[in-house]
């Protein structure tokens, strides 16, 4: 859809681990330390970086495994990307970013506390 708003601060999202990835049939959940912080997605998911083979994710259930090795690791930085998505750097070392993939609806939902940022 429109993606994150320009100038959207998330440094309140860094140093929260990932505690659960949840699956449903078009979405996946990932849920922080806090249950304060949610980041429900429908969008397309890369994930890259040390320990992982770069890849695109769009079946959630195929790809569950790529999904899970995330759990435990804590967020040390979090930036708006250029089209609205939002890419997180993983204490692993790692890269997760939530693309502004989708037309028509929303990509991905950011939960911060009460506050919730439709991309």
């Amino acid at each position: 859809m429109n993606g994150l708003p320009p100038g959207i601060d998330l440094t309140s999202i860094v140093g929260r681990q990932l505690d659960v990835v949840s699956f449903a049939r078009w979405t996946v959940v990932f849920v922080f330390d806090d249950r304060a912080v949610r980041i429900a997605v429908e969008g397309t998911i890369r994930i890259s970086g040390q320990s992982l083979k770069p890849c695109e994710i769009d079946d959630y259930r195929a790809n569950a495994t790529s999904l899970c090795q995330f759990i435990g690791a804590t967020i040390e930085a979090a930036v708006r990307t250029a089209n609205g998505g939002m890419e997180l750097g993983m204490s692993s070392g790692d890269r997760i970013t939530f693309e502004n993939s989708k037309t028509g609806y929303e990509s991905f939902q950011l939960h911060i506390g009460e506050t919730v940022f439709v991309a």
